[in-house]
C-alpha cells in the first residue's frame, strides 16, 4: 500500500489504532522524554518526507502456533498470529545525511530504560545500517512483535518484525521473489497506483492470514459470560436437588455446580471450539479463487475517485 500523507499524521493515526496498554506505555515514554505526541509528530515531519509505503506479510512463525487449540498452549503461552508490517519512508534532503537515523537512535537512547533490547543488526547488505529494539511491555501474546529499522542513503525502513525487514532487504537484492514479481502486479499498480492512496492485496497471502485468525474467531464465537453461566447453573442445581431431596447440604450443591461448570468448560474447549473453527474456515472457501484486489484512491476539490481492480480464477 502507499499513502501520500505527512509522516507525523501517520504516526498519530497508528497510535490511535493501538490498544490501551500500548498507549499507556507510550504516554509514559513521552512523559520521560518531556515531550508530547504532537511534538513528536512535528519532529518526525522535520526528518521525513511526506508519504509512506507499507508491506504487510504473513509471518512464517505463525506455522508453529497452536491455532487449533482453545486458549494457551501446553506451556501456558498464548501468542497472537500477528503479521509483519514494513514501512518504507524517505528522509528529507534538508535534514542532512543520516539525520533520520540519528533522530531515531536518539529517541531510543532516551527510552533505554523501557527497552528490553537495543542493539545493532549484523549481516546486513553493504551500505545498510540497522538496529533491533524491543520495549519491555511487548510480552506474551505480542511475541511476534520484534521491531527493527534499517537505513541506506535517504531510505528509512521500519518493521514490526526483524524477519520482515531482512526478507525485504533480500528481495531488494534479488535474492528472493518480491511482490512486483507477482503476475498482474505491474498492470494493477499502473491502473490503481495514481493518486493519494493505493493498495494491492495478493489473494493467497490474504487467505492464509485470515486462516491464521481462526483461533481468535472461534474463541469469539464460543465465548461465554461465565458469571452468568454459574448463576444459572446454581439455580438449576438447587432446583434439581430440592426436587429429589428434603434435606440438602450446601457443600453438595457447590460440588455439583463445580462439576457442571467443569463439564461446560470441557465442552466449550473440546466440542464447541473445534466446531467453530470448522465453521470459520468453511466460510473462507469462497475466497480461494481470488488472485488479487487492487485499489487506488484520489481526491481533489471535485470529490473522491476510487478505481478497483479484481482478478479471480486462473
Amino acid at each position: 500500500a502507499r499513502v501520500e500523507a505527512a509522516a507525523g499524521a501517520l504516526l498519530k493515526a497508528f497510535y490511535g489504532r493501538t490498544g490501551p496498554e500500548v498507549r499507556e506505555e507510550v504516554e509514559k515514554a513521552l512523559k520521560d522524554a518531556k515531550t508530547s505526541l504532537d511534538d513528536l509528530g512535528r519532529e518526525v515531519d522535520d526528518y521525513l518526507e511526506p508519504g509512506a509505503s507499507a508491506v504487510v506479510e504473513r509471518l512464517p512463525e505463525c506455522d508453529s502456533l497452536g491455532l487449533d487449540r482453545y486458549g494457551a498452549d501446553p506451556d501456558g503461552r498464548f501468542v497472537l498470529p500477528l503479521p509483519g508490517v514494513l514501512l518504507v519512508l524517505r528522509q528529507r534532503a534538508s535534514a542532512g545525511d543520516g539525520a533520520a537515523e540519528r533522530f531515531l537512535r536518539g529517541r531510543l537512547e532516551e527510552w533505554r530504560a523501557r527497552l528490553e533490547t537495543y542493539e545493532d543488526l549484523k549481516d546486513l547488505p553493504a551500505g545498510v545500517r540497522g538496529f533491533r529494539f524491543r520495549p519491555k511491555f511487548l510480552t506474551g501474546e505480542k511475541d511476534l512483535v520484534r521491531p527493527a529499522a534499517a537505513f541506506e542513503g535517504d531510505l528509512v525502513l521500519l518493521a514490526t518484525n526483524e524477519g520482515t525487514l531482512r526478507r525485504a532487504l533480500e528481495a531488494r537484492e534479488g535474492r528472493r521473489p518480491s511482490l512486483s514479481d507477482f503476475d498482474g502486479f505491474e498492470e494493477a499498480a499502473g491502473r490503481c497506483g495514481e493518486g493519494q492512496a493505493c493498495a494491492f492485496v495478493e489473494g493467497g497471502a490474504l487467505l492464509k492470514m485470515l486462516q491464521d485468525d481462526r483461533r481468535e474467531a472461534a474463541t469469539r464465537m464460543v465465548e461465554k459470560d461465565w458469571k452468568a453461566v454459574r448463576r444459572k447453573t446454581m439455580a438449576e442445581v438447587a432446583r434439581d436437588f430440592f426436587g429429589e431431596k428434603k434435606e440438602i447440604r450446601q457443600q453438595e450443591v457447590e460440588d455439583e455446580v463445580e462439576r457442571r461448570m467443569e463439564e461446560a468448560q470441557r465442552v466449550q474447549a473440546e466440542v464447541e471450539f473445534p466446531r467453530a473453527v470448522e465453521t470459520y474456515l468453511r466460510g473462507l472457501k469462497a475466497g480461494e479463487e481470488l488472485r488479487f484486489v487492487a485499489a487506488g484512491l484520489s481526491w481533489d476539490a471535485s470529490g473522491f475517485r476510487l478505481l478497483l481492480s479484481v482478478r479471480a480464477g486462473e
